[in-house]
């Protein structure tokens, strides 16, 4: 009896938890974006930017020494469903819906409208041309950094392939796929207040840079960010409190 009573209490704290962290996840997928903070759109400069969901994802120009928005195009809303609207019509293959492209090497960066803590849960991306020449081999790394509010980072990469059959692909990635190699803990450990994801363009070459090249570009699509609420810390606090008993529990069985 005791042990059925151990597997009940600790049933309802992994619901108690899943609860909590599911409910929380929102996907900007950039279907429904409001882009009055893109005057240019669907094409963006530097710190243009659209909002989702109580969201920001802009684009960010590392060479513009200028003010801001006097500059080249460094991101544009694409449709993988009409390809006059991708890259020398040339849209990555796995996705017919709007996303999100990072343009002559530029920068995307993502945070909280309400400057609430960021949780990456996972992202889809691709690799954009231009295709001539290219191996279906990493032609280049997504490197994403998360900015925490104490000033610390974090700093991780992952693969983008080349094309195969003409094109490039989407694929979904999360942040225990990334290959950390800056900064301090994870992508996910601290208060992240911004993401910053860019391109390491590696080419046909073995060398591989970032912003020095125009061709590090990229695409970035259904981005799963949660933000825990409230309601759900506290969801969270009875799951963990049940999870306690249940130690306790088996402690004295």
């Amino acid at each position: 009896m005791k042990s059925f009573w151990t597997k009940a209490v600790v049933s309802a704290a992994a619901i108690l938890c899943a609860g909590a962290a599911n409910a929380a996840v929102t996907n900007i997928d950039f279907e429904s974006a409001d882009t009055s903070g893109a005057p240019f759109a669907p094409l963006l400069t530097d710190q243009d930017y659209v909002t989702q969901s109580g969201y920001f994802v802009g684009a960010y120009d590392p060479n513009n020494s200028g003010p801001p928005n006097q500059t080249a195009f460094v991101g544009a809303l694409m449709n993988g469903a009409d390809s006059s609207t991708c890259l020398d019509n040339n849209c990555p293959a796995g996705n017919s819906t709007n996303y999100l492209a990072s343009l002559n090497d530029g920068f995307i960066f993502i945070g909280a409208l309400d400057g609430s803590a960021l949780v990456l849960h996972s992202f889809e991306a691709a690799f954009i041309g231009p295709f001539a020449g290219l191996p279906d081999s990493t032609v280049a790394f997504l490197a994403i950094e998360a900015d925490r509010t104490d000033g610390s980072y974090a700093l991780g990469y992952v693969p983008l392939l080349g094309p195969s059959g003409g094109t490039t692909s989407f694929t979904t990635f999360n942040p225990a796929d990334a290959t950390l190699f800056g900064g301090t803990g994870t992508l996910t450990s601290g208060h992240v207040d911004r993401l910053f994801a860019y391109a390491y363009y590696c080419g046909t070459g073995g060398s591989c840079s970032a912003a020095t090249s125009n061709k590090g570009q990229f695409a970035l699509d259904n981005i799963m960010l949660g933000v825990p609420e409230p309601g759900n810390w506290l969801l969270m606090t009875l799951g963990l409190g049940a999870l306690g008993a249940a130690a306790r529990r088996r402690r004295s069985l």
